[in-house]
């Protein structure tokens, strides 16, 4: 992940909560499609493969920036998808 993508993933200027719960879905989204990658990831190169693990990393980066969000939505919005996927 560049230092620009780990900057917009965690950026959040006073943002309103309707800006919070749209970046929220883009992350969930964003989640999901790295999940969905991960878990076809062919397993006997998955050890030792430079862009599985930079999947890791992004896929860490992503829950760590939907986390911080969600400390900072008005209702503490919980995704039940979120406690399902980590």
């Amino acid at each position: 992940m560049t230092a620009t993508e780990n900057h917009e993933l965690t950026r959040h200027n006073s943002p309103s909560a309707e800006s919070l719960e749209r970046r929220l879905e883009s992350l969930r989204q964003q989640r999901q499609r790295i999940f969905q990658e991960l878990r076809a990831y062919p397993p006997q190169v998955a050890g030792c493969d430079l862009h599985y693990q930079d999947l890791i990393a992004r896929r860490d980066a992503v829950i760590a920036a939907i986390k911080a969000l969600e400390n900072h939505t008005p209702q503490g919005h919980n995704d039940p998808a979120s406690a399902r996927n980590h």
